[in-house]
């Protein structure tokens, strides 16, 4: 179920701006409802007044859709690259658990400690015999190159947002608040919330 980040109506954009906000940086599967609830988010904390301020808002929304990309790819990395690791010990442990081992039965486990917390309890307490603590699976999921490109992105797409905040700082420092805090907490609000 899709939950709207706005509490209140959202702003109306001037018909006059549309054409410049038709098309969001939009990749694979994501989608546009998404982007339009981030938008109005950030639309309403902002309150733009005017049509520099509206495109203020558009950088913004942008920049900060584009952090939030790359957190949750690096978030589904991490995950998809400890999982792996999981199914590779899994595979080596031969004698794992009490059923036959095999890749499939591996792959099957790794996928449940992925996501059922009563099994990654029972395979972490198996790590051990294996040779691993259950720290080791994070660590080596972050031992990864991928991982090390998308901190650059994100700190690239962090660096740009504080740019343009600072830039927009000097036409309206109460609108470059406004942004800064709406995008921030959006941003910041939503992967606290994942790693609950």
């Amino acid at each position: 179920m899709r939950r709207s980040l706005v509490k209140s109506p959202p702003l109306r954009l001037p018909k006059e701006l549309a054409q410049f906000f038709a098309d969001p940086p939009l990749a694979l599967n994501e989608r546009r409802e998404d982007y339009d609830d981030l938008f109005a988010a950030i639309a309403a904390a902002a309150k733009p007044a005017d049509a520099i301020s509206w495109m203020f808002v558009r950088d913004i929304t942008d920049l900060s859709w584009e952090i939030r990309r790359e957190r949750s790819r690096k978030m589904q990395l991490i995950k998809s690259s400890e999982e792996s690791r999981v199914a590779d010990i899994l595979t080596e442990g031969l004698d794992w658990s009490a059923s036959t081992p095999g890749d499939a039965d591996a792959s099957e486990a790794a996928r449940q400690w992925a996501s059922d917390p009563k099994a990654r309890r029972k395979i972490d307490k198996e790590l051990p015999d294996l040779g691993w603590a259950p720290t080791d699976i994070l660590s080596d999921a972050l031992d990864n190159s991928d991982i090390d490109e998308i901190d650059k992105r994100i700190a690239s797409y962090e660096l740009r947002r504080m740019a343009a905040l600072r830039a927009i700082e000097l036409y309206s420092e109460k609108l470059a608040r406004r942004l800064e805090g709406a995008s921030s907490k959006v941003i910041d609000g939503e992967f606290t919330e994942a790693a609950k």
